[in-house]
């Protein structure tokens, strides 16, 4: 993986970092409550020796020889329990040992004497206790009767009552507890990402599917945060989806498009108004083929076929004539008009269909500029089988870090099955954020050189159109879907 993909793991997978850090610093910020302070507080002794017989540099050197002898005795019992009678404390040698420490800072004469405490007092006066008593532990071997040298430890510097504890260090803790948690947000990050097969950038639809993304419409947005939403063709990209499914069709809008969803979610009912309307602001009237039921559908024109006779009615009796079956929903536009044929409460079988529908797909494109219908291989009365031989563009709905690879996959073979070769993918509710360079990705094997059908790859073969017998009446002709007056 690149640096650009690690950046944008690292930017999808935000929240697991943040999490991440703040766990982590959550917890460095309670273990810094919880542990006790430490105080830390300093004695320093000065070596002095004397002697009437040794020159200065003898004196000198024997100071230097000796200094660094004296910081261990600092441990001996005969110290720890005179500073322990000096405190006037019941603890034990062993424990005054572990609070107490002393050094010889390299080529000086000087002994610091360090010891730690529960609180600054404590901490100064075990210190001070303890140079007093390697002070006389030192005068007591090196002063002998017989001795060249007099020897003497005296403390200069006795240790002051510090005014903040040496430890817990809660800086130190809870910069580490920063560093901890973003190493460990990065990792489940990049985890994650090994394990997620949602699908989010036209990388992922191409390395899936071999097909181009050609749109990316954005996210839902609602006025006040209730009511239907607020749909506008050009910003929230259903102009450029239009467009570019145009384009991917060699310059011919396609007069019976065909939306694939990769899942019942993945495109909901202002998907098809919203295309429906991209297509409306050129001028041309649409027809939504409405093959499912939205009872609970944001969009209010939608929701209301739910329970209208349409599709199902027109396919069971054969009839061809949309004039008392089609609803408007949205015909206040100043361009083209679009109107939705509802499902129908009528469920005609799958053979009746097969046979009837034909007839009335070219009574619908007649009528119609452009025709939206939405299938899968599970919608009645419309599945992929009944529109395989009669849609000119197919295209794949997916919806943003939903949809699956494998959910990609099962599609586009369902559709290949059916002799149907999809031009390419529309994303659904894309964040703003997230919107890229589409174009970026193309190719030219991506987009027809002339109108019409694209070569279905592969030995499946396009199952020729079924003849639909003759109707039981015959079929009275109707004009075309209204339009506003003074318009072409």
């Amino acid at each position: 993986m690149t640096a650009p993909g690690y950046l944008q793991v690292f930017q999808r997978r935000w929240a697991v970092i943040l999490t991440s850090v703040v766990a982590c610093v959550g917890f460095a910020a309670v273990a810094t409550a919880v542990i006790p302070p430490t105080y830390t507080a300093k004695a320093t002794l000065f070596l002095s020796v004397q002697s009437p017989v040794a020159s200065l540099a003898e004196l000198s050197q024997f100071s230097l020889a000796r200094v660094g002898s004296y910081p261990d005795l600092v441990y001996s019992d005969d110290v720890l329990e005179q500073a322990a009678d000096e405190l006037g404390t019941d603890a034990s040698t062993g424990e005054l040992a572990s609070l107490v420490s002393a050094s010889n800072p390299t080529g000086t004469v000087l002994i610091e004497v360090t010891a730690e405490g529960p609180t600054g007092a404590d901490a100064a006066g075990l210190a001070n206790a303890a140079a007093a008593g390697l002070a006389e532990e030192v005068s007591e071997i090196e002063n002998s009767p017989d001795s060249t040298y007099t020897v003497e430890l005296d403390v200069r510097i006795p240790a002051q009552a510090p005014s903040s504890p040496s430890a817990p260090q809660r800086t130190v803790i809870l910069g580490l507890g920063l560093v901890t948690g973003l190493a460990l947000g990065a990792i489940l990050a990049l985890t994650l990402e090994q394990f997620d097969t949602r699908i989010r950038t036209a990388a992922d639809v191409r390395r899936v599917s071999g097909l181009p993304v050609f749109g990316q419409l954005r996210r839902r947005r609602r006025l006040g945060g209730h009511g239907a939403p607020v749909l506008e063709p050009e910003a929230d990209g259903y102009l450029e989806a239009a467009l570019n499914i145009r384009q991917a069709n060699g310059g011919e809008v396609p007069r019976f498009l065909v939306l694939v969803p990769t899942s019942p979610t993945a495109a909901p009912s202002q998907v098809r108004l919203g295309l429906g309307r991209a297509y409306a602001e050129t001028g041309r009237n649409v027809l939504l083929v409405e093959g499912t039921p939205e009872p609970g559908s944001a969009v209010p024109a939608i929701a209301d076929l739910a329970e209208r006779p349409g599709l199902g009615e027109l396919v069971v009796s054969g009839s061809t004539t949309l004039s008392d079956s089609v609803r408007p929903v949205d015909v206040s536009s100043d361009a083209g008009e679009v109107w939705a044929l509802p499902r129908g409460l009528d469920l005609p079988t799958e053979l009746v269909t097969e046979r009837r529908f034909p007839a009335l797909a070219a009574a619908i494109t007649a009528h119609a500029d452009v025709a939206i219908v939405q299938a899968t291989t599970a919608t009645r009365p419309l599945d992929l089988h009944a529109v395989a031989s009669l849609a000119d563009v197919v295209v794949v709905i997916a919806r943003y870090g939903s949809t699956k690879e494998a959910d990609l996959a099962r599609v586009v073979t369902d559709l290949r099955l059916e002799g149907l070769r999809p031009i390419g993918v529309v994303f659904v509710d894309v964040p703003q954020r997230h919107h890229t360079d589409l174009a970026a990705g193309w190719r030219s094997e991506d987009f027809a050189e002339a109108p019409g059908p694209a070569e279905v790859p592969g030995p499946v073969q396009v199952r020729p159109v079924p003849q639909a017998p003759a109707a039981p009446r015959p079929a009275e002709p109707e004009a075309p879907l209204r339009k506003t007056p003074g318009r072409d």
